[in-house]
């Protein structure tokens, strides 16, 4: 996925210039580190670091454009470290494939790693179902409770209201899968 395919400039975050409300679900959990996975610009960063975040902060994204706007580590792939939280909002939205099975088993792949990367809490949104086209890729609660059968991963929350047209799925690992 290219930046001139989805995104108007390095500094698109996909929010639409909107407040990023998303977030907010984070303000109910305690971390100390995070790796912000499809960072964009680092939108998050920016949210936390207004409310007094002071913890460790990393960025992924394959938009190298979008991490020079980053005040902070950056990768194009995920690294291989371990983070008290996992955050995936808005990542592999699109259908760029044109193929809904191999875009779905790509995020799939995506939420693995980044199960294998937090110790504590793993935070992620899709586009709900109603929103699928030929474009976007839609799930339902069902169909994402589908993909993150992982161990010792106990779903905390969803909120399908926050956002309109998003579920976001706030995780615990337990304590002994560590």
């Amino acid at each position: 996925m290219t930046g001139d395919k989805f995104y108007n400039d390095s500094l698109d975050d996909g929010y639409g210039g909107q407040p990023p409300i998303r977030f907010s679900m984070l303000e109910t959990i305690g971390f100390t580190s995070v790796l912000d996975v499809g960072s964009g610009p680092c939108s998050l960063q920016k949210w936390l670091c207004d409310r007094g975040y002071t913890g460790h902060y990393e960025a992924v994204d394959i938009r190298e454009d979008a991490l020079t706007h980053c005040q902070c580590m950056t990768h194009t792939e995920i690294p291989n470290k371990q983070y008290d939280l996992v955050c995936l909002f808005g990542t592999k939205g699109y259908n760029e494939n044109k193929n809904k099975e191999l875009t779905r088993e790509e995020y799939k792949q995506l939420l693995s790693l980044s199960y294998l990367r937090t110790t504590k809490y793993l935070v992620f949104s899709v586009i709900k179902k109603e929103y699928d086209s030929d474009r976007i890729m839609g799930y339902s609660v069902d169909d994402v409770f589908e993909i993150i059968r992982f161990p010792s991963l106990n779903v905390i929350s969803i909120n399908s209201e926050i956002e309109p047209s998003e579920h976001i799925f706030v995780c615990m690992k337990n304590e002994q899968s560590t």
